[in-house]
C-alpha cells in the first residue's frame, strides 16, 4: 500500500472529512488497494527481527516482525495529517482470529488492532483487515482472509461487514443499532452506497513510486530488501524452482538461529 501514492493521498484526505461515514469509506478505499494490485515481490513468510523503514518526501513507513510463533507484525505508517500504528493491541485469540488449512499445517494470524489518528483529533479503529499470504513461490497458491472487518470512528459511527476473495466490500455503516446504508464493491469498480445508488469512492489511481531506503538500513542483515535479495531477484527472472530453494535457505538459517537460543530485541518502539 505504502507504494501507491493515491491510497495515501484517500488517508490524508480523511483528516478534512465532516461525516464520520466518509471518513469510514475512505479508509475502506485506501487499505482495498494493496490486495487487488499486490506486485509479486516476495514471499510473505517474514524472518523473526525482519524490519523495513522506507520514506518519501511526505510519507514514512516502519515495520517489523515481532513474533513469529504465532506471526505478529508491527507497523507505523505517518503522512502529513495522519499516523496509522499497527499491532499495539495484539491479542493471540480473539473473535476476529482465523486459522487456516494451508500446504496441509493450521495456520493461525492472531487479532491485531489498527487504529488511524488524524492531527485535528478525529480516529478510526479496526481489526485483522484482509489480506493474503502468498507462500509457494512456483505453485502460485494463495490463503486468503475471507472474513469479517469492523471499522470504528471516534463518533461511534462504524462500518460491519466481510471482506471476501478479490477484495470484495460488502457491509453496512451504522450508528449505533441504526443502519444508514449499505456498501458494496471493491477497488476495481469503486465503492457504492445503497441510498444513493451512485458511486463513493472511486477506484483509486495506481500512481507507484519507489519508496527511499536509508543506505545505512540496507547494509543490516535483517532488512526485508537484503534478507530477500536473491529470491526477489530469482521471482523477477520467473525461476521460480531457483527462488524456492532461496526461500527454503533462509527459512533454514531462522531454524537453526532459534535453535541456538536466539533471543529478539525489538528494534523499535512501535
Amino acid at each position: 500500500m505504502f507504494s501507491n501514492t493515491s491510497a495515501l493521498e484517500r488517508l490524508d484526505s480523511i483528516d478534512k472529512m465532516d461525516k464520520p461515514e466518509d471518513r469510514l469509506g475512505a479508509v475502506l478505499a485506501a487499505f482495498c488497494d494493496p490486495f487487488t494490485d499486490y506486485p509479486h515481490a516476495k514471499p510473505f513468510n517474514p524472518v523473526h527481527g525482519e524490519w523495513i523503514r522506507v520514506k518519501t518526501d511526505q510519507y514514512s513507513f516502519t515495520a517489523e516482525m515481532v513474533s513469529h510463533h504465532p506471526p505478529i507484525g508491527k507497523y507505523k505508517m505517518v503522512g502529513p495529517s495522519f499516523t496509522v500504528n499497527a499491532g499495539s493491541g495484539v491479542k493471540v485469540d480473539g473473535m476476529h482470529s482465523i486459522k487456516l488449512r494451508f500446504n496441509g499445517a493450521d495456520l493461525c494470524f492472531p487479532t491485531t488492532e489498527i487504529v488511524l489518528e488524524t492531527k485535528s483529533g478525529k480516529s478510526l479503529k479496526w481489526q485483522l483487515f484482509g489480506y493474503r499470504i502468498e507462500n509457494l513461490i512456483s505453485s502460485n497458491r494463495f490463503a486468503y482472509h475471507c472474513g469479517p472487518v469492523k471499522i470504528v470512528d471516534s463518533s461511534g459511527v462504524s462500518f460491519e461487514g466481510i471482506i471476501s476473495k478479490n477484495t470484495v466490500v460488502e457491509g453496512k455503516i451504522m450508528d449505533k443499532d441504526q443502519v444508514k446504508f449499505s456498501v458494496k464493491g471493491n477497488m476495481q469498480t469503486g465503492l457504492v452506497r445503497s441510498d444513493t445508488k451512485s458511486l463513493w469512492f472511486a477506484p483509486l489511481e495506481n500512481k507507484r513510486f519507489e519508496p527511499q531506503v536509508d543506505e545505512m538500513d540496507a547494509q543490516d542483515a535483517l532488512f526485508a530488501s537484503t534478507i530477500w535479495a536473491k529470491t526477489k531477484t530469482l521471482i523477477k527472472q520467473k525461476k521460480f524452482t531457483e527462488a524456492d530453494v532461496e526461500k527454503t535457505k533462509v527459512e533454514v538459517w531462522q531454524r537453526e538461529r532459534a535453535k541456538s537460543g536466539y533471543v529478539f530485541k525489538p528494534r523499535f518502539e512501535l
